[in-house]
């Protein structure tokens, strides 16, 4: 077998067989994958490729990586695209972060049917911040809205945040800048957001059913501007999306009684461990896994791929504030253009290139080969 890399794959390839022996198929098949890539990321049973320096004639063998979403150990390449990518999207003035949590009476029924209840969860976030800016602000919002499904301890605790330029397009095609420091009263906004959900919900033909919840009940939004630069949320956001929920760093202790790893409390602020058996860390950590074709990252408004002409008309018009921001988004780009250019790493010549692929070996799971 190829090497084995980081402790998130340690465990995995460790307690993978007691874990799939004591479930069997009553695991599910997003859970069974992510079980089956992280173990495998970047050994045989993934394949590779080999390539050449035709200057230097140097050989080197790159294994392929599972590029699962909760891999801790892919998405590099991924990250520095997709911040690259909002660099160009990046506008003057301020921006808000707001969070729209779900309440612990729903987190079960989102568990159990995800493509209702999380898809549910992001369009009614959206509605409900373009409701209230329509009516408070006089046009509409431009979101991106990223879905995270975990806690910091790995519990199950659904949440979307959504990162918005402070500014409104207007229903003339003329927009205009929000408070720095106010985007949208936070009551209303989740009484909406609360109705536009629970309507979402009822309304689909395979709703699960939700339990009785008092509508004195608070749903609260939360919404802050982003004083720290919306590139450190940005950051903050790509690194918590695409690569798990557990950076590996966090990761103390491995044993066969019980895993430890770090987190920052957040009713302390700050660091404490936390303590679980290997098959509970397991258990906790495939659990967002989600359904296979669920976007994680949504675009709404005038930051929807439909909106393009409505996002470059804006640049612009604003132009010279632009300019301003030249090296954050050089900065943001800065790691993509590295990548989008290999060299040799031994003579550093360009012409480094790929001369054959070694195919997958999927035929027992990668742990049945380690001895």
């Amino acid at each position: 077998m190829g090497r084995v890399g980081g402790p998130l794959q340690q465990i995995f390839l460790r307690f993978a067989p007691e874990y799939t022996g004591k479930f069997g198929d009553r695991i599910p098949l997003p859970h069974r994958r992510a079980l089956f890539d992280i173990a495998a990321c970047r050994t045989e049973s993934m394949g590779g490729h080999k390539k050449i320096c035709f200057d230097c004639e140097a050989k080197e063998f790159v294994p392929h990586s599972c590029k699962h979403s909760l891999c801790a150990a892919c998405h590099n390449a991924a990250i520095d695209d997709w911040l690259a990518a909002r660099a160009n999207e990046l506008l003057p003035g301020p921006y808000f972060h707001v969070t729209f949590p779900l309440p612990k009476e729903l987190r079960e029924p989102a568990r159990s049917h995800q493509s209702v209840v999380l898809a549910a969860m992001m369009r009614a976030a959206a509605e409900a911040l373009q409701t209230l800016a329509e009516d408070r602000l006089g046009g509409r919002l431009g979101i991106l809205a990223v879905l995270h499904t975990w806690g910091r301890t790995l519990t199950w605790h659904p949440h979307v945040h959504c990162l918005i330029p402070g500014l409104v397009v207007c229903p003339d095609g003329e927009f205009k800048m929000v408070n720095a420091n106010y985007l949208l009263p936070l009551k209303p906004l989740s009484k909406v957001y609360r109705a536009v959900f629970l309507r979402l919900v009822r309304s689909h033909p395979d709703a699960p059913q939700l339990p009785e919840i008092q509508w004195s009940k608070q749903w609260v939004a939360h919404c802050r501007p982003c004083t720290e630069g919306p590139p450190n949320v940005l950051n903050y956001l790509a690194r918590y999306t695409k690569r798990g929920p557990l950076p590996e760093k966090n990761i103390l202790s491995i044993s066969d009684e019980q895993i430890v790893f770090r987190y920052s409390s957040h009713q302390t602020k700050r660091p404490e461990e936390c303590k679980l058996t290997p098959q509970e860390f397991l258990r906790r950590y495939l659990q967002h896994a989600l359904q296979p074709g669920f976007h994680r990252i949504r675009y709404y408004g005038f930051l929807a791929p439909g909106a393009r002409q409505t996002l470059r008309s804006m640049k612009v018009a604003l132009i010279t504030a632009l300019t301003a921001l030249a090296p954050v988004i050089a900065k943001l780009r800065e790691r993509s253009e590295k990548r989008s250019d290999p060299k040799c790493p031994h003579c550093g010549a360009k012409d480094f290139l790929r001369i054959d692929f070694i195919y997958p070996n999927r035929r027992a799971p990668p742990w049945k080969k380690t001895g």
